[in-house]
């Protein structure tokens, strides 16, 4: 299947969570290039391919999803979102909830059923590709680039607050409210209240993967270079908020075990954005 890649150097560094599950990103004068930059050497007609490739992932059955105004009511079950509309891309302004008739990629924090409702879910990568409603899809790389981009673009330096950032994280301007509801790491829930990682659909294709891959697999690495894939990371530094490009591998340390479950936002295709205003 043909995929759209990261076009991110994604430097190592921990993020707190004793050990390698997600690598936070870098600046965009650390090699990462400018915001609307192809992957992987492509050209932008290239690179629109790839992202459109990318989104070939599983589909939900069809069933019905209504937009009341601003709100997304889920028919699949009842539940309902807001959304907000920025730089022409209709986005959940809440995490998504949605519980998969195959919900073996799909948990609460703590295995709190509470916790999925104030929270959102949390899912595993090949869970998370399928699990938006219909009209409305796991956003690509560029796609989330476009949304930060939409509100200031990304800081020069890792680790950096920046207005963007601020804007995207709970009670912000923009009104998506990213939070900081944590992840599931294995078989445990951690980071509530420290950070969140909200995928996207593009897999990793940073220079260094092998040197992640080596570092957190030893002897399998050659077998799971090619499980990473991006996300955004979103936590508090010292001066405030900061969001940045991520890398997290999509399979466990132990065969067949889960390395990350982490939140989804999701963003209506092209033909079900509603006009603002």
């Amino acid at each position: 299947m043909s995929r759209e890649f990261s076009r991110y150097h994604v430097e190592w560094r921990s993020v707190g969570l004793g050990g390698l599950v997600v690598v936070a990103g870098c600046g965009l004068l650390a090699g990462c290039g400018a915001p609307g930059d192809a992957a992987d050497g492509l050209d932008g007609d290239d690179a629109r391919q790839e992202e459109a490739a990318s989104m070939d992932a599983p589909r939900p059955p069809p069933a019905e999803s209504l937009m009341h105004g601003d709100t997304l009511v889920d028919m699949r079950d009842g539940r309902d979102y807001a959304t907000v509309l920025i730089r022409e891309q209709r986005w959940m302004a809440g995490n998504l909830r949605y519980q998969p008739p195959d919900a073996s990629g799909w948990f609460c924090y703590d295995d709190d059923p509470l916790l999925c409702e104030e929270l959102g879910a949390l899912y595993a990568w090949n869970t998370a590709r399928s699990a938006c409603p219909p009209g409305w899809h796991l956003p690509t790389e560029s796609e989330w680039d476009r949304l930060v981009d939409g509100v200031g673009g990304y800081t020069e330096r890792t680790g950096e607050p920046g207005a963007a950032a601020a804007a995207l994280a709970v009670d912000g301007e923009s009104g998506l409210g990213l939070a900081l509801v944590g992840l599931r790491t294995g078989t445990a829930s951690a980071a509530r209240g420290r950070m969140a990682l909200y995928w996207t659909s593009s897999y990793s294709n940073i220079p260094n993967r092998w040197e992640l891959a080596e570092r957190a697999y030893g002897d399998r690495a050659e077998e799971m270079v090619d499980t990473y894939v991006m996300g955004r990371h979103l936590y508090r530094g010292g001066e405030g908020w900061v969001l940045e490009p991520s890398t997290a591998p999509t399979v466990g340390f132990e065969p067949g075990g889960l390395a990350v479950a982490a939140s989804v936002r999701c963003v209506a295709e092209a033909s079900d954005r509603a006009p603002e205003g």
